[in-house]
């Protein structure tokens, strides 16, 4: 099957007016951040739920849109996949709810730095190097 015939001139326009509005996004907002805090926590300027939805907008990205419509079309069209997509709104709900309030509130810029924090700076470092391998 040739799936070039399927992605369109509308569709490389879309794509490619994408790419110029993020990189022109990302050069207007250069330079804001002055600390690793502003960087990470906003300059706390946002509220937590504000951050909380952002993360879960970053998560479900692309590997949502692209991801999920081929696996559906390789199954044959079988949803068995929207099992997880449910619970995978719960998670985010309780993890908005629980851990992004608790990060926010304590500074914590990363899962890595929360285990540090709760069960010593070794755990970070073993999460970490976990994380990357």
């Amino acid at each position: 099957m040739d799936f070039h015939s399927y992605f369109t001139w509308t569709d490389w326009i879309v794509v490619g007016a994408y790419l110029l509005l993020t990189t022109y996004v990302g050069h207007f907002l250069k330079g804001k951040q002055s600390t690793i805090k502003d960087f990470f926590l906003g300059g706390r300027s946002l509220p937590w739920l504000a951050v909380s939805g952002s993360i879960i907008a970053t998560e479900i990205s692309g590997v949502t849109f692209i991801g999920v419509p081929g696996m559906v079309y390789a199954a044959g069209g079988d949803f068995t996949y929207l099992q997880w997509g449910i619970g995978s709104i719960a998670a985010r709900i309780v993890v908005g709810i629980f851990f992004v309030r608790a990060f926010y509130q304590r500074e914590i810029y990363s899962p890595y730095d929360y285990m540090g924090n709760q069960i010593g700076i070794g755990a970070k470092r073993l999460a970490t190097i976990i994380f990357y391998f």
